[in-house]
């Protein structure tokens, strides 16, 4: 077969645990544009031709697959995705050898994704065998290929797909990378006009607000919300919520717009108390070590010690003419040292705040000051490379140890106080005898400066991060290297040990933290998320959660097992220059160039309990009318009862023979009612837990029942294509409900009790009247089946939920979609209004259970933590707290008061903790380069919060944390 009658450009070849980068470079490259004056016969599209990508999954089969050899043969190129899992795969080993078998003319292409080339470490180790072993295997003599791998980490999506592109058309390339740079500047240059172009569509929606008054106003402060999410979505949470709040000033009328937006910011950015202020950047921040205080060092030239409990503000430590660059508490908690660029090292008593000794030596700006384990000295590093130990006592100086003509980045001691290791600019760290002075080691090995050096918990070992983007791990006793860390790809700001010394914790330019294992060096996961370098990291007191911090103003928790992310908290409007947990681990304190310090819940800020049910998954989940119980059904038949405070389980029953498919209470809490899979639905006395009736069906299993709202009658979804309703008292069956064409999976009756909502698996819901039977409505829009409809609680609107991934909201009185919810990446099984009937919660088949505003269906909120399907969704009564129930046999408990909370104290709680002072104007630049703010909002000075009742002005905040200065910072 020539090459002008194959068929695909290049064959994909990849490891299936790397499916989604193959999914993402199969696209790029099949969207690839040739860009012109390079020659291409591919036509007007200009696009590089079709990519085969294998989707289906191989490995069960013993051989490669007759298809994918056929594609193989039929393709010009091939593209290998490379990475420490493809360099494990025998498929892609034998895809390789199979197309240098039969197409000897066409060019392979190694795109890294993952791990290190030729590396030595068989972990990290990026190219399959294949590729380095000779071109042709029948010649015993060929010389082995060392092949050139394009690193994705390193050169980006736009030059990789060019570097392929330039080989596959057999084009210079860096012709090719400059047309296509060119071609880049000319979109962003039509993107730059098309904003102008919605400039001028601002313009005339202003030019119209001045023709048409308060109409055109209220449509134009609807944008305040618009821009509210968007600022959101791209991670300036403070600018978001200026936003929602400015907008609800100008308009009221708007609330549910700004009341979604603002709920969502305030749940996506983690709860703090209010900001700890200064007047500029905040450069240290540390707890006292019994976890009670908080003290902080700023640009503005003081140090300030706050109260962990609340954020007050119990001392200012002035007296320094320059940037704090370092300030922590003794041992023992009594005294503070601070370190300024005024070249002094000063010691204050911490109760009080004032100054009891000033240690003069250094020569320029200070670095670090901080007291031994047993705080009987000081060791302080200068700009200088200096390093001196002082008495705590007397402030004499003890020792100097000079640094040559290298400078030095850091400092630390080790645990017993008798060492200390300096990090050094040489590519080496120096470790010293701290009471001689005398060099004990020096650790060399780096390619580059050392950042950061730090000794291990029992002393014994020594974490060095470098500028060449490596950790090396090495024996404190004679300089030994043990192991090098090796897979960041930019320089390496910090490195640190676990508490326990089993892990090392790395952070890196690269925008990510690395977490290892410190006895062989062996990579156990990459925390990727943040979206600028990372510059600090550091273990929860008990080694089970890590927090990084980075220069996109956010930090992030994270769990130090599995490496998953638990929560991101982003309330800072700058880079964050400090972030550690407080000695109990329950609160993490953070510090940021935008002038604030904050505390931090520490624990998962969303979920607040987990629920393990043993034998199966939980078919569905309901609270109690009263919000004192939660109920479940499993798929074993057993129906459990839990403390909705304590999620402590109190009792259960064994309810049906096969799965107990749902269970809700009556509304005065005192019934209960089951449906079951053995086609029988029983009623449960809520106290005895005893059976009080039993109602047989037709035709199937029970999909659902409920009570009316009057507990009179007894609502059933039964399997058989109909409905029934029940009388609750004597057990007669009322009417059936007949008119679906397939299996009827659940019902529900309106909160008056006069209709009743039908789900089916015919893709429709259907609506009835409640005492006669009769039909009133078909409600057919989704795809697949529909296994829920509800009414909301004011019995306006009807929510369906459909195994086509999507949640519809239909109005009661037309019949006709009003809302439709989108984003799941599966069957949605439940769904739920919140109490208030604003928010709407929905469960998947993805594993995932989401929350939408239900006037619009905009997602509010997205939690993940299930490993199974999520059957089951319910808010509790007051709205605060959502439970789902998974078919991994687990139900999890919430936090969504944020989500659901009414204006007044979501804004007073979003003024105080998350903007504080310094966050409460747009400013200057914000509001000329916008057009929505320029004509809305023209003035700088004023206060987002205003109208926010019980929230103080900007200058008595100010004045409470004791700043000269009552103008908050730009």
């Amino acid at each position: 077969m020539t090459n002008n009658e194959k068929r695909y450009r290049a064959f994909v070849s990849y490891s299936w645990e790397d499916k989604a980068w193959g999914a993402r470079i199969h696209k790029w490259l099949e969207n690839y544009r040739v860009p012109d004056g390079i020659s291409t016969s591919q036509g007007p599209s200009r696009r590089l031709g079709k990519i085969f990508r294998d989707d289906e999954d191989m490995a069960a089969a013993s051989d490669i697959g007759s298809i994918v050899r056929e594609a193989i043969n039929s393709s010009e190129n091939m593209v290998v995705i490379c990475s420490p899992r493809s360099a494990k795969s025998k498929w892609v080993q034998a895809e390789i050898e199979h197309f240098r078998r039969t197409v000897r003319t066409g060019q392979m292409f190694a795109i890294i994704v993952d791990g290190e080339p030729n590396s030595r470490d068989p972990d990290l180790e990026c190219f399959p065998p294949a590729l380095r072993v000779a071109h042709d295997s029948d010649d015993p003599v060929a010389m082995p290929i060392e092949p050139v791998g394009i690193d994705l980490r390193r050169d980006g999506r736009a030059r990789v797909c060019a570097r392929v592109a330039a080989g596959i058309l057999a084009v210079n390339f860096d012709d090719l990378w400059q047309r296509d740079r060119r071609r880049a500047e000319h979109q962003q240059r039509v993107r730059i006009a098309a904003l102008s172009a919605l400039s001028i569509v601002f313009a005339s929606l202003l030019t119209v607000a001045v023709i048409n008054g308060d109409r055109a106003h209220l449509a134009l402060s609807r944008f305040f919300a618009e821009r509210a999410w968007q600022k959101l979505q791209s991670g300036e949470t403070l600018l978001a919520a200026r936003f929602a709040l400015a907008g609800m000033r100008l308009e009221p009328r708007n609330e549910p717009l700004y009341l979604a937006a603002l709920g969502g910011i305030m749940h996506s950015a983690g709860e703090s108390l209010p900001p700890l202020l200064h007047d500029d950047a905040v450069t240290s921040a540390n707890f006292s070590p019994d976890g009670r205080y908080v003290v902080t060092g700023s640009r503005d030239d003081a140090a300030r010690v706050w109260s962990a409990r609340d954020g007050a503000l119990m001392a200012t430590l002035r007296g320094h003419a320059g940037d704090i660059n370092a300030a922590s508490f003794s041992p023992d908690g009594q005294q503070i040292v601070t370190a300024s660029a005024d070249g002094a090292i000063k010691v204050w008593n911490s109760t009080d705040g004032l100054m009891v000794q000033n240690l003069d030596g250094h020569h320029g700006s200070m670095v670090s000051a901080a007291f031994s384990p047993d705080g009987e000295r000081i060791i302080t590093l200068g700009e200088d490379g200096a390093i001196r130990v002082w008495d705590t006592d007397g402030g004499s100086l003890l020792l100097t140890i000079a640094s040559g003509d290298t400078e030095v980045w850091s400092v630390a001691l080790s645990p017993n106080g008798r060492r200390i290791v300096a990090a050094r600019q040489d590519t080496t760290a120096h470790i010293y005898d701290s009471a001689r002075g005398t060099l004990i080691a020096r650790l060399t090995g780096h390619r580059d400066g050392v950042f950061h050096a730090e000794f291990s918990r029992n002393g014994s070992r020594v974490v060095t991060a470098g500028a060449d983007g490596e950790a090396m791990i090495w024996d404190a006793s004679n300089g030994r290297r043990i192991a090098t860390l090796s897979g960041h790809a930019l320089e390496l700001y910090y490195a640190g040990f676990s508490p326990d010394g089993r892990r090392i914790i790395t952070a890196s330019v690269d925008q990510t933290a690395r977490l290892w294992n410190a006895s062989d060096g062996r990579l156990l996961a990459t925390l990727a998320g943040h979206t600028n370098l990372v510059t600090k990291a550091a273990f929860s007191p008990d080694g089970l959660r890590i927090v990084t911090a980075s220069e996109d103003g956010t930090a992030r928790i994270w769990d130090a097992g599995d490496g998953s992310a638990l929560s991101v908290l982003r309330g800072h409007g700058g880079a964050i220059t400090a972030a550690a947990f407080a000695p109990d681990g329950d609160t993490v304190l953070t510090a940021s160039a935008d002038g604030n310090a904050k505390i931090w819940r520490a624990r998962h800020v969303r979920e607040v309990a987990r629920l393990a049910v043993q034998g199966g998954g939980v078919s569905s989940v309901e609270y109690s009318p009263d919000g004192r119980r939660v109920i479940s059904a499993s798929e074993n038949g057993i129906v459990r009862i839990w403390d909705a405070r304590s999620g402590r389980a109190l009792s259960q029953i064994s309810a049906h023979d096969g799965a107990a498919l749902s269970a809700i209470y009556s509304r005065d809490s005192r019934r209960i009612v089951t449906a079951g899979a053995d086609g029988i639905a029983r009623v449960w006395d809520a106290d005895s837990e005893v059976e009080v009736a039993a109602f047989v069906g037709r035709g199937g299993s029970m999909a659902a029942a409920s009570f009316s709202a009057d507990g009179r009658r007894i609502l059933i979804a039964n399997e058989g294509r109909v409905a029934q309703v029940w009388d609750a008292r004597d057990g007669r069956l009322l009417r059936v409900l007949r008119g679906h064409a397939d299996r009827v999976r659940g019902a529900a009756f309106s909160p008056d009790g006069r209709y009743i909502v039908t789900a089916s698996e015919d893709m429709s819901a259907k609506l009835w009247d409640a005492e006669s039977g009769r039909e009133i409505a078909t409600l057919a829009q989704h795809r697949l089946g529909v296994g829920n409809a509800l009414f909301s609680p004011n019995g306006r609107s009807i929510l369906t939920s459909s195994d086509d991934g999507t949640a519809i909201v239909w109005d009661a009185q037309s019949h006709q979609a009003r809302t439709i919810m989108r984003g799941h990446g599966g069957a949605v099984y439940s769904a739920a209004f919140s109490p208030d009937g604003a928010r709407i919660a929905t469960a998947s088949e993805d594993r995932t259970a989401r929350i939408w505003d239900a006037q619009d269906g905009r997602l509010l909120a997205t939690f993940d933590g299930h490993q199974g399907a999520v059957f089951g969704v319910a808010f509790s009564p007051d709205g605060e707290r959502l439970v789902t129930a998974s078919e991994d046999g687990t139900m999890i408990v919430w936090d969504v008061r944020r989500l659901t909370q009414a204006w007044p104290s979501l804004a007073r709680d979003a003024c105080a903790n998350l903007l504080g002072a310094n966050a409460r104007l747009f400013t200057r630049s914000e509001i000329d380069s916008d057009p929505l703010l320029a004509s809305e909002w023209a003035n700088p000075r004023r206060d987002v919060c205003g109208g926010v009742a019980q929230t103080p002005a900007i200058a008595i905040l100010r004045r409470r944390a004791g700043l000269r200065s009552e103008r908050p910072l730009p």
